[in-house]
C-alpha cells in the first residue's frame, strides 16, 4: 500500500520527483538529463506499483505531485486545478454533512467556515 499525503510539488512544473531531484545536495552530480530520466524512472515506478493490483491512498494534495502527468492523472482520477481566495461556507446556504454527530457543528443550527475549497479537473 502507498500512502501519498499532501505531498505537493511546486511551480508549474509540478513534479515532485525533479523537485527534490534539484533540491537535494545527494543529487547535485547528476546532469538536467539524468535528473529527468530518473524522475521519469521514478513516476513509472508508482504507475507500475498500482498497476500491478498493489494499493493506493491519494490525500489532500497528493494530485499535485505529479499535476502535468497524463498517467498520474488518469490513475488518481483527477488534477489540481487552482486554490480560489477564502469563501465563506455557511449554513444559510450549504448542508452539513458529518459522520462525527457529536462534533459540536453537527448539534449547532448555524455555523460559518471561512476555507479556500480546492478545485480540481477531472
Amino acid at each position: 500500500m502507498l500512502v501519498l499525503n499532501n505531498n505537493c510539488s511546486i511551480g508549474p512544473r509540478r513534479n515532485l520527483f525533479l523537485d527534490e531531484l534539484e533540491r537535494n545536495p545527494r543529487y547535485r552530480g547528476m546532469t538536467a538529463k539524468q535528473r529527468q530520466a530518473k524522475a521519469d524512472f521514478l513516476e513509472q515506478s508508482i504507475l507500475d506499483f498500482v498497476a500491478s493490483g498493489k494499493g493506493l491512498v491519494a490525500i489532500h494534495g497528493a494530485p499535485t505531485m505529479l499535476n502535468n502527468s497524463a498517467q498520474f492523472t488518469e490513475m488518481i482520477g483527477a488534477a489540481f486545478d487552482y486554490h480560489p481566495s477564502n469563501q465563506e461556507l455557511s449554513s444559510a446556504r450549504s448542508t452539513l454533512i458529518t459522520r462525527w454527530w457529536r462534533h459540536s457543528a453537527a448539534r449547532s443550527r448555524s455555523f460559518t467556515a471561512m476555507s479556500r475549497i480546492a478545485s480540481m479537473a477531472l
